[in-house]
């Protein structure tokens, strides 16, 4: 009531008003119990009385924080007082119910004052994390509904973070995650997936954008947030297969330029030292090249659409004419060199990652076959070399259906970023 009559008279609350809701808020809190508890109960109370003057339950603490939450609505000066201390609460607290009046206060206080709120939005968006799936479904609804209003920016860590809404163990949030992402920001933002794609793959390998690696303490606690490490592959690929499947054409071949440029040819370079501080980069810079998604679709849907309309067909053919020799180009001058060089560096060092190397190179093979034999006619003991490479992987897929070591390779692992080796495995 008191909340209600602070949004109908705001003049009338008094500070002593404002001292009796902030009261509650910092009281012992203390539940009935069953009946059989009611002796135990009592003596707990007095207690808690002795070094708290002012005991209230639960439930009137959950009131307590929805009359603030109405009272600051309507004064501004007593939000700023209050505002740090209700976005703490959703790191003490314990209780679902004032989690989760604290998540719609701070949504409704963004909207009125959001540069108040703003250097508190990490502890809203840490709720993405929480234990209970009703809290963090109502942490992604209500982000999504300022973001549509543009009460919050998609800056710092926000976008990361609901990236990783996309693959909750909750099948409702996966739901709300690609809605929200795929419809409201995309529409809002039409390249926002494109201009975050590599700073994507940085963050969620752990790897910062100035080249050095995040190293974690052992006595910091772990990351929630955190999608680094093999056991996260799969999770990471399929943020990558969402992002990729809202990007144009233009920007996926743009996207397989970065790619080589920014990953696959600074690990080809012996002395750079990206391939051995962040090796799951690589695996999955070399992953992300192999999706369907990443290929132009629009020559992928050349061949669909020819049956339909002949005119279309003709068009599209024509397109696909244009951009087939663009694509071919870049692969010959841009793609191909780096493949080769990183093939060597990755048989020298014998490393786990010349496989997921020679599987893109399979791919590349496969579309666009004539640019990658002009490109290594020109060294025929290279091109030997990938032919038996190629033949010996097909081999191995084929006979064992699994991971088998590569000519030249020791038989190692990629274990949460280090390489783990083990006793040498040589074909013959």
């Amino acid at each position: 009531m008191l909340g209600e009559a602070s949004q109908a008279a705001p003049t009338a609350v008094t500070s002593r008003m404002q001292l009796l809701v902030q009261s509650c808020l910092s009281a012992a809190v203390t539940d009935t119990g069953t009946p059989e508890e009611g002796k135990e109960h009592s003596t707990r109370k007095r207690q808690k009385r002795q070094k708290h003057p002012l005991v209230v339950t639960s439930r009137i603490r959950a009131h307590a924080f929805v009359a603030l939450g109405k009272m600051c609505l309507q004064n501004e000066e007593f939000a700023k007082r209050m505002v740090a201390a209700v976005a703490k609460e959703l790191e003490r607290s314990n209780d679902l119910i004032i989690r989760n009046n604290v998540i719609i206060i701070l949504s409704d206080l963004c909207k009125r004052y959001a540069i108040l709120v703003d250097p508190y939005l990490p502890y809203v968006t840490s709720c993405l994390k929480d234990r209970e799936p009703e809290l963090r479904y109502l942490t992604l609804e209500s982000l999504f509904q300022l973001l549509k209003q543009d009460f919050i920016k998609l800056k710092g860590s926000l976008f990361y973070r609901l990236l990783t809404a996309l693959v909750d163990d909750s099948k409702h949030i996966q739901e709300l995650a690609t809605y929200g992402l795929g419809c409201q920001v995309h529409t809002r933002h039409p390249h926002i997936f494109y201009q975050k794609f590599i700073e994507t793959m940085y963050h969620f390998n752990g790897f910062q954008q100035n080249k050095t690696m995040h190293v974690r303490n052992d006595d910091d606690p772990p990351d929630p947030f955190s999608l680094s490490g093999l056991k996260h592959f799969e999770k990471r690929s399929a943020i990558y297969k969402f992002m990729l499947e809202h990007v144009t054409d233009e920007e996926r071949f743009k996207l397989n330029l970065s790619i080589t440029q920014n990953i696959l040819a600074p690990c080809a370079d012996k002395d750079d030292t990206l391939i051995k501080t962040c090796p799951l980069l690589l695996r999955d810079a070399l992953a992300v090249l192999c999706f369907e998604e990443i290929k132009l679709q629009s020559i992928v849907a050349q061949e669909e659409a020819a049956e339909d309309d002949v005119g279309q067909a003709i068009l599209l053919a024509a397109k696909k004419s244009i951009l087939s020799s663009v694509v071919k180009q870049n692969v010959l001058e841009n793609v191909v060199p780096v493949v080769i060089a990183l093939k060597r560096r990755l048989e020298d060092e014998r490393s786990p990652l010349l496989r997921h190397l020679l599987l893109f190179l399979r791919d590349l093979m496969r579309d666009y076959k004539n640019e990658v034999k002009e490109i290594l006619s020109l060294d025929k003991t290279t091109a030997n070399e990938v032919a038996f490479d190629l033949k010996r992987l097909e081999e191995d897929n084929t006979t064992k259906g699994g991971v088998a070591s590569m000519p030249g390779e020791q038989s190692q692992e990629v274990n949460d970023g280090e390489v783990v080796q083990h006793k040498e495995v040589r074909h013959f």
